[in-house]
Formats: structure tokens, sequence, C-alpha cells
């Protein structure tokens, strides 16, 4: 299941990675919602939570 990585900026989804590494990592973009260049750790810390935690695994 894809993860939802949220901008250190507006704290809109900015991208979905597939796993967590255990190795320390960052992906650097163009974030969609505020259009700033973004520097995102790829850990626990930056996944975003579903307003609505017992929809999380919904698929409509």
């Amino acid at each position: 299941m894809n993860k939802p990585l949220k901008c250190p900026i507006c704290g809109k989804r900015a991208c979905d990675v597939s796993g967590i590494p255990k190795e320390k990592l960052f992906i650097e973009l163009k974030c969609p919602n505020c259009n700033k260049i973004v520097k995102i750790p790829c850990d626990e810390s930056a996944v975003k939570q579903s307003p609505h935690p017992h929809l999380a695994g919904c698929r409509g």
C-alpha cells in the first residue's frame, strides 16, 4: 500500500512512496500544491495521516 508524504511547507500530499526504506533518504521535488521546491525525508515523520483513519485501507 502506498504511503502519502506531506509537503513540509503546506502540509498537503506531495507524493506517494511504496515503502519506507531503512536507510536515510530524501526526496526533492516541486510540490504540486504550493509549487515550492521541497526536500522531504522519506521516513514515518513525513507520512500524511488520513483524516478518516477508519477509511485508510478502503479503495472506492
